[in-house]
């Protein structure tokens, strides 16, 4: 259900005609449930399914009075995510999913969700070459099944509005965050 809602969402808001941005976002929870998999560490398949959907939501919308698109996209999708009867965990697993996932480092008392999901935005955009541990064939498997097609020229267009438009400091809060505490509403 929280996937169906996330994908309404992104499909409402994504101005890019195609599916690479939706392959995108579909590799970024295939990676994280993968990952998942070979700790062992059991996710909740729908929760991580919907933050994918959501992860790059700030660069769709046009709102700039956010300067870091992370933050901005968490802000958008709070008050829908307020409504989608998540517990306490859950909700500090989404905003962990959505605020930290292009952190290059690992960070203390980030959930376990949104640190596979950081390491799988790593394996996305290194191509796999950055794999931490998930085995070739799942990795070529995932990029089979969602092809990139198109997703160059939108990463350039994300590279555009990071740049340009948020500006140049919001590169270091992006990369290496500072983790904060979440609590619900």
């Amino acid at each position: 259900m929280l996937r169906a809602q996330a994908r309404d969402l992104f499909l409402q808001h994504n101005p890019y005609p195609g599916d690479a941005l939706e392959n995108h976002c579909l590799r970024i929870a295939e990676f994280t449930m993968a990952l998942a998999q070979t700790r062992d560490i059991p996710l909740d398949k729908d929760l991580v399914f919907a933050a994918a959907y959501l992860h790059d939501f700030g660069l769709l919308i046009k709102n700039r009075r956010v300067p870091l698109y992370l933050e901005r996209g968490w802000r958008f999708v709070e008050p829908f995510a307020s409504h989608w009867e998540l517990d306490a965990e859950q909700y500090r697993e989404l905003r962990d999913m959505l605020l930290y996932n292009h952190s290059l480092t690992p960070l203390p008392d980030l959930t376990p969700a949104g640190d596979l999901m950081r390491r799988a935005a790593q394996v996305e955009h290194s191509f796999g070459r950055w794999h931490h541990g998930l085995d070739q064939s799942t990795r070529e498997r995932i990029f089979r099944t969602y092809p990139r097609l198109d997703l160059t020229r939108i990463l350039v267009d994300f590279a555009r509005i990071t740049f340009l438009e948020d500006g140049i400091r919001t590169l270091k809060p992006m990369f290496f965050p500072v983790l904060r505490n979440a609590e619900p509403g």
